[in-house]
Order: C-alpha cells, then sequence, then structure tokens
C-alpha cells in the first residue's frame, strides 16, 4: 500500500453490493499504534508490541462508496 495506496473494497449483502474506493495513507504516530493495539490488543499482542516497528497503521482519505442494486438507483457516498 506504500507503493500503490489506492485501493478497493467490495462487498455484497442481500443483493446489494458497496465498493469503496480510496487511498490508504500510513499513520507513523505512536499515539496510532497505541490505539491500535487497545482496540484488537487481544490478536494483536501476541505478534506485535507498540514499538517494536513490525505493524502499521494506515488511515483511508480520499474515499467515495458506491452502494448498488438492481432494485434501486445507485447512491455514492464521498467522505
Amino acid at each position: 500500500m506504500m507503493k500503490n495506496p489506492k485501493i478497493e473494497i467490495s462487498g455484497m449483502n442481500h443483493g446489494t453490493w458497496i465498493r469503496l474506493q480510496c487511498e490508504a495513507v500510513l499513520n507513523s504516530r505512536r499515539e496510532a499504534r497505541v490505539a491500535m493495539m487497545e482496540e484488537y490488543g487481544s490478536a494483536l499482542s501476541r505478534m506485535n508490541s507498540v514499538d517494536d516497528n513490525l505493524m502499521e497503521v494506515f488511515y483511508l482519505q480520499n474515499a467515495k462508496a458506491v452502494i448498488q442494486s438492481l432494485a434501486s438507483e445507485k447512491k455514492e457516498i464521498m467522505f
């Protein structure tokens, strides 16, 4: 993601699908790693620590979500 930060995530639920297009931006602040460990510590603490430089945190910017189904109009949300 650092070489090519443009990402897309898509999913479908009961005939409605969503596509998220955005850019992933590295957040190298220690506070971001601490917050990630606090939120997901049970899974991450077995593999990483805040200061081991093995875990990176990204945030999303320039995001556009497209929600669509065959039964309704397409919705676009920018955030």
